[in-house]
């Protein structure tokens, strides 16, 4: 969890094989799924990326420092408001 003036970013790794760039397009669309591997419905993404809309933030990925995915949740807020969807785990 990091921030700026007026945003509030979650960044999540993983140390898996990453997502490929010609899937980054498509990776939040319902019912994608990146893998063949079986599981899944190709859901869990797309609403994630429907819940940040909702809350007027963003989610992307990216490729991580170790090759693994990136995902970058972020929130852009007025000074002194937090968004809606943010609190502090402990």
């Amino acid at each position: 969890v990091s921030g700026a003036p007026g945003h509030a970013v979650l960044s999540v790794e993983d140390s898996g094989p990453g997502v490929a760039p010609e899937q980054r397009e498509r990776i939040f669309d319902r019912f994608h799924r990146g893998s063949s591997a079986p599981g899944g419905t190709g859901l869990g993404l797309s609403i994630a990326a429907a819940v940040m809309r909702r809350t007027h933030g963003r989610l992307e990925v990216t490729e991580g420092p170790r090759g693994g995915a990136r995902f970058l949740a972020t929130w852009r807020g007025s000074e002194g408001h937090r968004p809606p969807s943010t609190r502090v785990m402990r």
